[in-house]
């Protein structure tokens, strides 16, 4: 598929918001034209072009989960290009419902059940990086909160916080990693943690994680399901 051309060298919020109906259209060329476009103007436009518009922002997540889970791979593989740039250009309180709505959305209606996975590895690879002897920037302390507090729990189904039976509500989804073990799946969640501390060793929690890879993931998470 070939990308469509005439980008503005100022991307504005309004030339997004332009973009994003064009993610629902019939013809598959047309998605993945419009996300080509998305990706570039992503790419080229000021830091905070849209930062400031949240509604903008919303909307734009909404088209990205439409397209990750679409039918046709192209399509979900730009919209995995587009999450890098977009991460780095959305206020940083919009990282953690983010990842809350990738790690949960529902892949019934793709082939490869992976893109979840390999969405959020793109979205961390592409976060702000601490450094070793410089203070963490508001950015970084930001982004660390939010793998911390939704990525992780949801990639190992730990509920810091579990819901109250008596309040009705229903149970939290599974972990990635237990979803892929059931499902006899290559995990995929694993990589997405490994990304993150090579990453962020300088400040992560993750950092615990390193004593235990000579562990089988496999093999403990497989006996922790047979115990239940």
């Amino acid at each position: 598929m070939a990308a469509a051309s005439g980008i503005p060298p100022t991307p504005s919020a309004h030339n997004v918001s332009q973009l994003l109906p064009k993610l629902y259209d019939a013809d598959s060329d047309f998605r993945y034209m419009a996300l080509s476009d998305l990706r570039n103007m992503l790419n080229i436009a000021p830091s905070q072009f849209i930062a400031h518009d949240f509604t903008l922002c919303a909307k734009t997540i909404d088209g990205l989960l439409h397209t990750l889970n679409d039918t046709n791979g192209d399509v979900q593989n730009m919209a995995i290009q587009c999450l890098g740039p977009f991460v780095n250009k959305v206020p940083e309180s919009i990282i953690c419902p983010l990842f809350d709505k990738i790690s949960t959305m529902q892949t019934e209606n793709v082939i490869d059940n992976s893109i979840p996975a390999l969405a959020l590895r793109t979205i961390v690879i592409s976060l702000p990086r601490p450094v070793a002897g410089i203070p963490k920037s508001k950015s970084i302390q930001e982004a660390y909160n939010a793998v911390s507090k939704v990525l992780i729990p949801r990639l190992i189904g730990y509920m810091v916080f579990p819901p109250s039976a008596s309040l009705g509500l229903p149970a939290p989804p599974k972990g990635m990693l237990r979803a892929d073990i059931e499902n006899g799946t290559d995990s995929n969640a694993i990589d997405v943690l490994m990304r993150y501390q090579s990453a962020s060793a300088p400040c992560s929690r993750l950092q615990r994680w390193k004593r235990c890879r000579k562990l089988s993931w496999r093999s403990s998470m497989t006996t922790a399901l047979d115990q239940e």
